[in-house]
Order: C-alpha cells, then sequence, then structure tokens
C-alpha cells in the first residue's frame, strides 16, 4: 500500500495513521481523503485489529479539509450543477427527506438538459479540459 500523506503502521492489534503534512497542518486534500478510505478498508478487512488511532505529526492533529485544492476542484465543475448544489444544500435544512430528494431529481433533469453536459462528455471523449457556459 502506497501511502505519502498517512504514515500507517499496525501491530498487537492496534492501527496507527499518522497524517504526515504537518507543512499545511495536515489539511485534506484528495489524495489524503483517498488514503484514509484505503486505511479505513485495511483496518476493517484485518481481523486482528482492534483500535485505529488517529493522529498528527507535530503540532497539530488536522486543519480540516484543504479549502484551496477544494474551492479549485468545485470551480472546474459545470457552473450550473455547482449553483444547483449550493442551493439545494441551503434549503434542505427546514425539507423532509422527500422534498429533499425532489429537489435533487429536479436538479439532475436541469444538469441533464443542459448544453454544459454535452460538452462535458465530448471534452471526456476528445480527452480535453471541458469550457463550461453555465447553459
Amino acid at each position: 500500500m502506497k501511502l505519502n500523506d498517512i504514515v500507517y503502521e499496525k501491530r498487537d492489534g492496534i492501527a496507527i495513521a499518522t497524517f504526515n503534512r504537518p507543512d499545511v497542518l495536515h489539511a485534506f486534500r484528495q489524495a489524503t481523503l483517498r488514503e484514509f478510505i484505503t486505511i479505513l478498508d485495511d483496518v476493517n478487512a484485518d481481523e486482528t485489529v482492534r483500535i485505529l488511532v488517529i493522529t498528527g505529526k507535530g503540532r497539530a492533529f488536522s486543519a480540516g479539509i484543504d479549502l484551496k485544492e477544494m474551492a479549485h476542484t468545485i470551480a472546474t465543475n459545470a457552473p450550473i450543477s455547482v449553483r444547483l448544489v449550493k442551493q439545494t444544500m441551503q434549503r434542505t435544512y427546514d425539507l423532509d427527506l422527500e422534498a429533499v430528494m425532489q429537489l435533487e431529481v429536479d436538479g439532475m433533469l436541469q444538469c441533464f438538459r443542459s448544453e454544459d453536459l454535452v460538452e462535458g462528455f465530448n471534452a471526456f471523449l476528445e480527452k480535453r479540459t471541458p469550457v463550461y457556459k453555465g447553459k
């Protein structure tokens, strides 16, 4: 198992995951999340592991999500889908599950009818970066 952001070790029934990005206070990025999921899968599959200790190297446990990477990832998505996700998240607090599910269906239909969906598919097939227009 190749890990860069997390040091992982197991001994005597104890698994230890040590976040190893002290220069950014162990901020999560996509690679960190993938590695952490890999570790959780390994702990789940290993019957000898009784406990998982999660810690961070240096002075901090974790600063949370790497906001720069998250912002960049969000910014590269189609504007329609980003806008709809934000609207749905803002509206879900006061709604029951059925109403939230209907919001999701409505949002998906808007995305499926968009020019940006076609652009995304074409860009994928042509192995290029999509140019979304928010239409």
